[in-house]
């Protein structure tokens, strides 16, 4: 619904990070849904976006419907992704700091990193990601909004790990972030 969706616009200026656009995700009921996305593992989820307050959990993506296929954080600072078993990079938050996120789901073989920098490596499951919800956890059922400017989602349907350097540097270079 309109009142669920993240701002772009706030009293008639485009909100914007780093100089760049962003949507205002409030912490409280914002969320972003696509109901035609469907990956099987190997996948690939890159994330430009800034945390501004650390709660419970704040979930950046999961799956429509289910709780099987996400990237959160939660309130012991940690990031971590779970396709079915959890990976945590028991890595802290740095808050109000546009950083890059490249995840692989890739299950035994499934990574996390930050900034160009590898913070979690091994085993996240072997689900896929039926139906996309950003910026809360189950489609939108659960409590855990995320807080923060999201610039940037994109995903491949595979093990982008070979371009990975490429792909963060562009990202880096557009965003104005050392990595």
């Amino acid at each position: 619904t309109a009142g669920s969706q993240p701002k772009i616009v706030s009293s008639g200026t485009v909100i914007k990070e780093n100089n760049q656009p962003a949507l205002d995700f409030d912490g409280s009921d914002d969320l972003l849904q696509a109901n035609s996305v469907s990956l099987t593992q190997a996948f690939t989820m890159i994330m430009t976006v800034s945390q501004e307050t650390l709660t419970v959990s704040n979930t950046f993506y999961d799956a429509t419907g289910t709780r099987s296929n996400f990237f959160a954080s939660s309130n012991d600072d940690d990031l971590f992704i779970n396709s079915g078993t959890l990976l945590d990079s028991n890595t802290d938050i740095v808050l109000n700091e546009v950083e890059i996120y490249f995840n692989i789901h890739n299950s035994t073989s499934s990574k996390i990193f930050r900034d160009g920098v590898e913070i979690a490596s091994g085993d996240a499951g072997t689900s896929g990601l039926t139906e996309l919800t950003v910026g809360n956890n189950s489609g939108g059922n659960g409590n855990n909004y995320l807080d923060g400017k999201l610039h940037e989602l994109i995903s491949y349907d595979t093990d982008k790990s070979a371009d990975r350097t490429d792909i963060e540097s562009d990202i880096a270079t557009y965003y104005n972030i050392t990595i």
